[in-house]
């Protein structure tokens, strides 16, 4: 052995501190799930690499030599240090700060009323919610957030998104106007009713699109699309329809309370699934980090356990 020139796999190290933990290369071989011949040539040419023998090879057993029992020795060592420097490295990386950028419409009425569950589970992570409708500035502003919850058709390519939830629109007004308006079970009514339109800033559609793609696919005519109300915020819309100034495609997730608490009701069951998906969103490299990856898989399962309307969980 040239000791100037000692390049020993890692992998075949490893290899050897399994057959030395089970004093088997049978059992090491369902450990590292290989054939035991491929651990055998393994150990073979970590020998022949090193200079000198790691086992006594009897007939029903091996043993390890002296210097195996050395070399074991070192190696178990060194991996015990290597486990326990990565988990205080992702221990302290378990606190602190971590932004949320978080669209409006599902900050307040999904994911806030989650977060007390959160504290409780991880009291050193301190999150900072900040809310807006604009994947572009988390994409493209360092540092401006952590993990992001937006909610569109897509998420542009080089990040990781995850689909979190999907929604739907429904027809809701408060129960006075449903009354006054004869709109139970009789959809054809909305002819003659104000209709309350979502419609945000950077929206490159005309403010009625919402309610025209609802009607084509309910295959209801005639409707005043282009007159009403518009708000640049899906939970404006809400509050008018409670308001009793017309009826509104609210966005499910949004407006269950205030259909809980029959401050809205659904006039006809014409349930439209949004176009849209809710995703949960980070760099590439971000996910990486263990309390993003962290929340990340929490939210996840918070999303599963989430009762929808519908059939709205992905």
């Amino acid at each position: 052995m040239n000791q100037n020139k000692l390049q020993v796999s890692g992998q075949f190290l490893y290899s050897f501190t399994v057959v030395a933990k089970h004093m088997s290369f049978t059992k090491a071989a369902e450990d590292l799930c290989i054939t035991q011949s491929a651990v055998s040539h393994r150990i073979r040419c970590l020998e022949q690499e090193l200079g000198f023998p790691l086992f006594h090879r009897l007939t029903r057993k091996i043993i390890l030599t002296e210097e195996g029992k050395t070399l074991y020795g070192a190696l178990d060592a060194s991996l015990k240090l290597i486990h326990e420097t990565i988990r205080n490295i992702q221990e302290a990386e378990l606190q602190g700060d971590l932004v949320i950028a978080c669209a409006p419409s599902i900050a307040g009425c999904w994911l806030l009323p989650l977060l007390p569950e959160f504290q409780h589970e991880h009291p050193n992570i301190s999150l900072h919610i900040r809310s807006g409708n604009d994947l572009i500035s988390y994409e493209n502003e360092e540092g401006n957030a952590d993990v992001a919850i937006y909610c569109g058709d897509s998420i542009t390519d080089g990040l990781h998104a995850t689909p979190l939830l999907r929604d739907n629109l429904l027809p809701v007004c408060s129960q006075r106007y449903a009354r006054e308006h004869d709109l139970i079970e009789n959809p054809e009514a909305l002819r003659n009713c104000e209709l309350l339109h979502e419609h945000p800033e950077a929206a490159n559609t005309p403010f009625y699109a919402g309610w025209e793609i609802w009607a084509n696919w309910a295959g209801i005519t005639g409707l005043p699309l282009q007159s009403g109300y518009s708000f640049d915020r899906a939970e404006l819309t809400a509050i008018a329809a409670k308001q009793g100034l017309g009826v509104a495609l609210g966005r499910e997730w949004l407006v269950r309370e205030a259909l809980q608490k029959k401050e809205l009701i659904v006039p006809f069951n014409l349930v439209f699934p949004a176009p849209q998906t809710y995703y949960v969103v980070s760099t590439r490299k971000g996910i990486l980090r263990p309390k993003v990856r962290l929340f990340h898989d929490w939210i996840l399962k918070k999303a599963r356990h989430s009762k929808p309307y519908g059939n709205a969980v992905l």
